[in-house]
């Protein structure tokens, strides 16, 4: 079969996404770590920091998509061996994400309770998450930083210096996080405060080694301060033009995902614990589906800017062959999986049994999420096709899965499981399409041809 004959190609698929898919393991293990550490006070804890977390999700994915759309322009240009433009990229990624990051910040330091009451009506939760997005909320500028060195560096397939920060800040904050929530070695006991001092040290750290490897180690990027006050308007305007689908997609994703938890939050603390349980499975499992959809987002991004049509249609099918034995694997991992990490949650009985049935659907959602996931992200944004996988991720949540686990919940009263079933049924409607859309060719946009006669 012609799958295996391009060894080539899956030596540097394997070879890029091994270090981003351990850069995600390890951020989304931190996310994870926190709850898990905080699960062992109480479910209103855990009901806290999962809600005071979806602002940041919100901002987190917001900044992706804005990485990610330099990323396509960055890893094209790249192919093409244009690495002036390149920087011009890095630095309008810097400027309007941080230019995002003070938006947030205002916003969750001025009003967390407000934020929280978005989400949840339950006095006790708002205010333990109140406290915790009061601390929270110093660290978007941070994230904003971090998030573009990595995701710039991948561009041009540097992933090594920023993983092993990526791992330094996880134990700092799996240490912090012991000593601050649970009042180890003298410290105090602070609980949710606790977990995030911890996160904005970690953070922090993150950043300041981020930048400082973008700015004085020997790097094709060569970043510099000064470049943040004289950005390209051509480049502005065509950098918009191809970035923006991802932004809004990400954005509005974001915000319909929210919109899930502001379903489940008021179905009671016992849901919106499952959901964030289960939230944080999902992502610990499609760590290796990032990786895999990122790395051959770069490798079909360089094959479409150096012309090579033909070696990205090769390197698309490649691709969703890899996506679909990951799907297979992490079905049986989490099936496998499920007992022992339910074991790690202080839960009631009633609360694990729907955290069970949460992860068993998961289970096998995983199959058809890694397809979906490895053409959205890798494939359509990679070849420059970013209309198009905004139109069918915001689609099929906001007007399939949102109004009908709504219409389940609020109108039928629907048990719980079917709730959840209906909130998830995007998944499978996303995959189908996904399939469809890579049949032919359209999907092969070289975005650098515009670009390369303005610059």
């Amino acid at each position: 079969m012609r799958l295996f004959q391009d060894k080539r190609f899956y030596i540097s698929l394997f070879a890029l996404a091994l270090p981003i898919a351990l850069q995600d393991l390890i951020k989304f293990g931190t996310n994870m770590l926190d709850n898990v550490m905080v699960g062992a006070l109480s479910e209103v804890e855990i009901s806290a920091v999962s809600i005071a977390n979806q602002p940041y999700f919100i901002f987190a994915l917001l900044v992706f998509g804005l990485t990610s759309g330099g990323t396509v322009l960055a890893a094209q240009y790249h192919g093409k061996g244009d690495i002036a433009v390149v920087r011009k990229v890095v630095n309008i990624t810097f400027a309007y994400s941080l230019a995002a990051a003070a938006v947030f910040t205002v916003f969750v330091l001025l009003f967390p309770e407000f934020v929280m009451s978005i989400f949840t009506p339950e006095p006790a939760v708002i205010r333990a998450g109140a406290e915790y997005l009061r601390i929270l909320g110093f660290a978007y500028h941070l994230y904003a930083a971090t998030t573009v060195c990595i995701m710039m560096l991948r561009s041009v397939q540097i992933t090594t210096p920023t993983l092993l920060v990526n791992i330094l800040s996880f134990f700092v904050n799996a240490f912090l996080n012991w000593v601050l929530i649970f009042g180890n070695l003298g410290a105090p006991m602070m609980g949710v405060r606790g977990a995030a001092l911890a996160t904005l040290a970690a953070r922090a750290l993150e950043a300041v080694l981020c930048i400082a490897y973008l700015r004085f180690a020997d790097n094709p990027l060569r970043f510099r301060f000064s470049g943040l006050t004289r950005l390209s308007r051509t480049l502005q305007r065509d950098f918009f033009r191809y970035s923006m689908p991802v932004t809004v997609n990400e954005l509005v994703w974001a915000l319909g995902t929210s919109g899930l938890s502001v379903v489940l939050g008021r179905l009671g603390t016992d849901a919106m614990a499952s959901a964030s349980i289960t939230s944080s499975v999902a992502s610990l499992m499609s760590v290796m589906l990032f990786g895999t959809s990122g790395a051959a987002g770069i490798l079909i991004g360089r094959a479409v800017g150096s012309g090579d049509f033909e070696r990205a249609k090769r390197n698309a099918n490649s691709s969703l062959f890899v996506s679909v034995v990951l799907g297979v694997i992490m079905c049986a991992a989490a099936l496998l999986l499920r007992d022992f990490i339910i074991g790690l949650y202080n839960i009631t009985p009633e609360t694990t049994a729907i955290v069970r049935s949460f992860l068993t659907l998961l289970a096998f959602l995983l199959l058809f999420e890694s397809v979906g996931l490895n053409v959205i992200t890798g494939i359509l944004r990679g070849a420059g096709d970013t209309k198009f996988a905004m139109y069918i991720d915001v689609l099929t949540l906001w007007l399939l899965a949102l109004p009908l686990g709504a219409l389940m919940a609020f109108v039928f009263e629907a048990p719980l499981f079917i709730v959840y079933c209906a909130l998830r049924c995007d998944v499978f409607v996303r995959c189908v399409a996904c399939l469809f859309r890579v049949r032919g060719t359209k999907w092969i946009r070289n975005v650098t041809l515009p670009l390369a006669k303005e610059n």
